[in-house]
């Protein structure tokens, strides 16, 4: 487990997924619109995880168009977000601590 104080303002799409926004058969086209999603919403998210690399990763869920719960993590490019100074929590620090998480 990670300690951080941050959350994270999603502002800019990658230019992978720039282009993947183009080709709905992209495998990077699912990724595109959850990172649409994040941005186009203006919220504050939680840091998921943060793995061995300092990627950022955040876990998406949400409602789709059909009524159906969607189930997402996607990790963040530098310079597609900001971090915005928070009370301190705890994100994972590697995917097996996830079985040690008590929710």
């Amino acid at each position: 487990m990670k300690i951080i104080d941050y959350l994270v303002q999603v502002t800019n799409l990658p230019s992978d997924l720039l282009e993947a926004s183009q080709n709905t058969k992209s495998e990077l086209y699912r990724t595109y619109r959850v990172y649409k999603l994040l941005i186009d919403s203006k919220l504050l998210w939680k840091v998921w995880l943060i793995d061995e690399h300092e990627q950022v990763w955040l876990e998406v869920n949400f409602i789709n168009g059909e009524g159906k719960p969607e189930f997402h993590t996607v990790s963040l490019d530098k310079g597609t977000y900001q971090e915005i100074g928070f009370d301190s929590y705890t994100a994972l620090s590697s995917l097996e601590s996830i079985g040690t998480n008590k929710y």
